[in-house]
């Protein structure tokens, strides 16, 4: 009777192991299942984003997982932050105890985290890397913020205290909070506030021609015309000559938004750094008074002669290889740009036509959406979906003018600052298209969107 109780112990053990083995299991494959099913959720919260012009609230969210046919699991919050992000808690029925979070952005930017977690708002918030205060108190409204960027209302300001001169180099963050401006043989300023308030940075007074940021605005590049290349990795407050990089004639330099990635265009030659300094001379382009552009991850660049006919020449890899794109032909174009996604790029060129390609530069359609034949670009910036859009031309008769674009270049809006009549030399925008910069001859003015 004793042997038989202990086989009979040892087969219930046996049996619990066994049952929790496949609890196990289970629960694993069910959060397999329930990312894979989110996963699609995301395509469609992306998908619908670019539809809404780049708009990513909690309704786009919440209307994108209801379409999903979600069978796996159960979204029960959908919450907004002051931070501009969207948090998607979602819970498994087979998991009772379990959340998976996403966090999506308004400029279409997706971070993931599959973290088993306690469902209180804060603990889910905090697997997310955001701070708690952030998080939004509502389920599916938004509760203590709003993560939909307003584009109702273009207000304009013009700081007073930059000393008076030719503003070529301009730059801001993502979010337009830091600002950079740079004149030609004056000061360099920075603002921590949108433009607000400015202060001179310690780069010292040279003959300033462009100027470049990273995403969170620590990373600086700017380039001085017959002098060399400074680089800043705090935000402007000290400053290192990049030394490697022969002095030259400039006409551009960008920075990826994690601030690796470097590229300049010279009056010869374009140079490229991707750790942050360490300089490559592209010797595989022919020489030409070049302008950039690259993505925010820094591997698709373009790089085109603004002084003379040519192709426009793609990178896909950060610089390794270039090719000539062929398709448009060889012409006189002034500015390019790249789509922050990598997916759009941008030449413009005179007759006020500009070019728009999906594909690598292989295939081009133009666009004469603002009406008019244009001597010259001054400044071509987009967002990092391609809808907003922002533009400084000079034009004989007319002379020098400001657009927007708030539907991917399809209409175009002219902008008159101040008084008008100012000699516009060079426009940019933050990458999520609310901040706009304009220089002229005699400072620059901010342009800020809003409800």
């Amino acid at each position: 009777m004793v042997d038989l109780m202990m086989w009979l112990v040892i087969a219930a053990l046996l049996l619990a192991a066994a049952i929790q083995s496949i609890g196990y299991y289970q629960k694993a494959a069910l959060l397999n299942q329930m990312e894979t099913d989110l996963s699609g959720v995301a395509s469609r919260v992306m998908a619908q984003s670019s539809m809404n012009s780049g708009v990513l609230d909690a309704a786009t969210v919440q209307a994108a997982a209801d379409s999903a046919n979600w069978s796996n699991g159960i979204i029960h919050t959908v919450e907004s932050t002051s931070t501009g992000k969207t948090i998607l808690r979602a819970t498994n029925p087979g998991v009772p105890d379990s959340d998976t979070i996403y966090l999506f952005d308004p400029c279409g930017g997706l971070s993931i985290g599959v973290n088993v977690v306690p469902k209180t708002g804060n603990a889910a918030t905090a697997a997310c890397g955001i701070a708690a205060s952030d998080t939004g108190t509502g389920g599916g409204t938004g509760g203590g913020g709003s993560s939909a960027l307003s584009f109702n209302t273009l207000t304009w300001q013009t700081p007073t205290n930059l000393t008076s001169g030719n503003y070529n180099g301009l730059a801001a963050s993502a979010d337009g909070k830091k600002m950079y401006a740079a004149s030609y043989y004056n000061d360099m300023y920075s603002s921590t506030d949108g433009g607000t308030t400015w202060n001179v940075t310690s780069a010292g007074s040279k003959a300033w021609i462009a100027l470049s940021t990273s995403a969170d605005g620590k990373v600086v590049l700017a380039a001085a015309n017959s002098d060399t290349l400074y680089l800043s990795t705090d935000s402007g407050t000290t400053w290192t000559a990049q030394t490697a990089v022969p002095q030259s004639s400039w006409n551009e330099v960008k920075v990826s938004g994690d601030g690796k990635t470097l590229i300049a265009g010279s009056s010869t030659t374009v140079y490229t750094s991707t750790n942050g300094g360490a300089w490559t001379a592209q010797t595989t382009l022919p020489s030409a008074y070049w302008t950039v552009a690259l993505s925010d991850d820094g591997k698709v660049m373009i790089a085109n002669d603004i002084a003379s006919a040519g192709y426009v020449y793609v990178s896909t890899d950060s610089g390794t290889t270039w090719s000539a794109k062929t398709s448009m032909g060889m012409a006189v174009r002034q500015r390019v740009a790249v789509s922050g996604d990598g997916t759009k790029m941008y030449v413009a060129q005179t007759s006020g036509i500009y070019y728009v390609s999906t594909d690598n530069g292989n295939n081009w359609s133009g666009s004469a959406a603002l009406g008019f034949s244009t001597d010259s670009w001054k400044g071509f910036a987009v967002s990092t979906d391609g809808s907003k859009m922002f533009a400084s031309t000079f034009v004989s008769g007319h002379g020098y003018r400001l657009f927007t674009s708030l539907d991917s270049g399809t209409t175009w809006t002219e902008k008159v600052v101040g008084a008008g009549g100012q000699n516009w030399v060079f426009a940019t925008a933050s990458e999520d298209g609310t901040h706009l910069m304009a220089g002229s001859y005699t400072g620059i003015s901010i342009g800020t969107y809003g409800p």
